[in-house]
């Protein structure tokens, strides 16, 4: 063992990476001795990842946070829930360190003030975690909550890059939301979620992707609401306009009008009034069709349209046409700006393009 401890630190961080995954070896390992102990708790503490219904481990987490709060500092990312309310009392550890004085359990979250990513699942209205850190990077939120404790969370992120927002449907449509508070991720780059979020979000921030994962059912009022955030939609250079059901996909309608500065475009289906629309996308560079797997090769079989649009684009360079099943990755074809055939590419490679053009100014 003390040939093993006299390895440069890096050296040791590197062996026991390779068994990052074995949780229950670098636990143990973290017993041996002080020289480990601090390489392998690195590698226990950085992620954390709980399952949506794993509450007694995230109890048995809670208080080892608490009772020792120099492992709250290791943690940088975060999935899983953190909701005091939907923890069974059974399940809670007892002692007065794992309740703080309102009578809340969620203040262990409090202790990671180094957390720099953030997955919640939410199953309850006002229960979204009174966070310690404000280096979040990335904040991926899903199930039931409100608007206002979404801005709660977000107030004063400044280096918050990324925000995804999936609330539940008797939710995200209960109010009109106002806009958020300019000191809520004021920095905020990229959005995924519906119109409801994009109301409160872009006024007074200068975002570059749109994820816009609408609801087929609400898509007319939707289209509605464009008008109250275009100045903020006209500095979008990406947007990837899909349903939340792939197979109630609906057309651009009028959205060309509002985006003078998309340079990338994600649809789930070519309907015949899309081909005539593209070219009203006077700075669009790349297209991607990513096809629910049902339709697939309904754009392959219009190759002459998808031609076509090179002639009324005059900026487009390439249209993607592909499909993913589930969790398959599928190829992609490529066509190129004067090449009559498309080539085959990974579409891991197509979906790039998301992020390609959004530091262009």
């Amino acid at each position: 063992m003390s040939s093993f401890q006299n390895l440069p630190p890096e050296i040791i961080a590197y062996i026991l990476g390779l068994k990052q995954k074995d949780k229950q070896l670098l636990y143990h390992t973290s017993l041996t001795c002080r020289a480990l102990q601090t390489q392998a708790e690195i590698l226990l503490y950085s992620h954390i990842v709980f399952g949506k219904r794993q509450f007694d481990t995230l109890a048995l987490f809670a208080r080892t946070v608490l009772d020792n709060p120099r492992l709250g500092l290791l943690v940088r990312s975060y999935t899983g829930p953190v909701l005091a309310g939907s923890i069974p009392s059974s399940t809670i550890p007892q002692p007065s360190s794992i309740q703080n004085q309102q009578g809340r359990s969620d203040s262990w979250f409090g202790k990671l003030v180094n957390l720099e990513e953030l997955d919640v699942v939410s199953t309850s209205p006002g229960s979204l975690p009174r966070c310690g850190s404000t280096r979040l990077i990335r904040v991926d939120l899903i199930g039931m909550f409100t608007f206002s404790e979404v801005e709660q969370l977000l107030t004063n992120q400044t280096e918050l890059t990324e925000l995804s927002i999936v609330m539940d449907a008797a939710l995200s449509y209960d109010s009109d939301p106002t806009p958020f508070s300019p000191l809520a991720c004021p920095n905020l780059q990229l959005f995924k979620g519906g119109m409801n979020g994009a109301q409160a979000l872009f006024p007074g921030r200068h975002l570059r992707r749109f994820w816009w994962g609408y609801t087929p059912g609400q898509l007319h009022d939707d289209f509605q609401l464009l008008g109250r955030i275009a100045p903020q939609l006209a500095q979008l250079s990406s947007l990837t306009y899909v349903p939340e059901n792939h197979f109630h996909i609906h057309p651009l309608y009028h959205l060309p009008d509002y985006l003078p500065s998309l340079r990338f475009l994600e649809l789930r289906r070519m309907f015949p009034e899309d081909w005539l629309a593209i070219h009203k996308f006077p700075q669009l560079i790349a297209l991607l069709v990513l096809e629910p797997q049902k339709l697939m090769k309904g754009v392959m079989h219009e190759s002459e349209r998808v031609l076509e649009l090179f002639t009324k684009c005059p900026l487009l360079e390439r249209v993607d046409i592909g499909a993913r099943d589930h969790r398959v990755v599928k190829a992609c074809y490529r066509f190129r700006r004067g090449v009559e055939k498309p080539e085959v590419i990974s579409l891991l490679v197509a979906e790039h393009g998301r992020k390609e053009f959004i530091n262009d100014d």
